[in-house]
């Protein structure tokens, strides 16, 4: 019969054990902590993502005021003038951009064209959360998606928002997108537009 002999080098069972329950503490720490910063990487991605698309879709929205007009398609320098209609709240999720009509000779023919052949568009759509320019174009109505992942969408004027001038917009658009580890990231963007330079 062998007996155990304590001169011999090595590890006794208990040792092991103890051993092994650190090192499996130890892991599960570092684990953590990967999944951590894992989430906080993916969380930041996402919030950047939002921003970059809400800036960007603001500043299409922005630039209407100017591009919106066919004086600048001809090339003309002539100040941007729109009329702008939108809906009362709370109903108040699409503007509207009525450029001035030019004539043969290069001057404003009416002060407005707010036919439906001459209006640029912008809408939000809460079932597909998107934000879409909508403009006609050779009697066809077509549109373009701007942002993504939309929860709101809200054009103001005076008559909304007493803190506004009487020729400016307030512009504010929200972003929420939920990442795959089931955090919801909101980002709202805001922009007051002067409708005259």
């Amino acid at each position: 019969m062998r007996f155990f002999n304590s001169d011999r080098p090595g590890f006794t069972v208990i040792e092991l054990i103890v051993a092994g329950g650190i090192f499996a503490t130890v892991m599960a720490i570092m684990y953590g902590l990967y999944v951590t910063s894992l989430d906080a990487s993916l969380t930041a991605r996402t919030q950047s993502e939002l921003q970059s698309n809400a800036r960007a879709a603001l500043s299409s929205m922005i630039q209407e005021r100017e591009s919106g007009s066919p004086a600048y398609f001809q090339g003309l320098r002539y100040q941007s003038i729109l009329h702008v209609s939108i809906p009362s709240q709370p109903n108040n999720t699409s503007i509207t951009f009525y450029p001035p009509t030019i004539n043969s000779d290069g001057d404003f023919a009416s002060p407005w064209d707010t036919s439906a052949n001459n209006t640029i568009r912008f809408e939000y759509n809460a079932f597909e959360k998107t934000v879409k320019r909508v403009w006609t174009e050779s009697s066809e109505e077509r549109s373009e998606i701007m942002a993504r992942d939309v929860s709101s969408l809200l054009f103001k004027d005076i008559s909304m928002d007493s803190t506004l001038g009487i020729d400016q917009i307030s512009i504010s658009l929200t972003l929420n997108k939920v990442t795959r580890n089931n955090r919801s990231v909101t980002v709202t963007s805001t922009a007051i537009v002067t409708l005259r330079n």
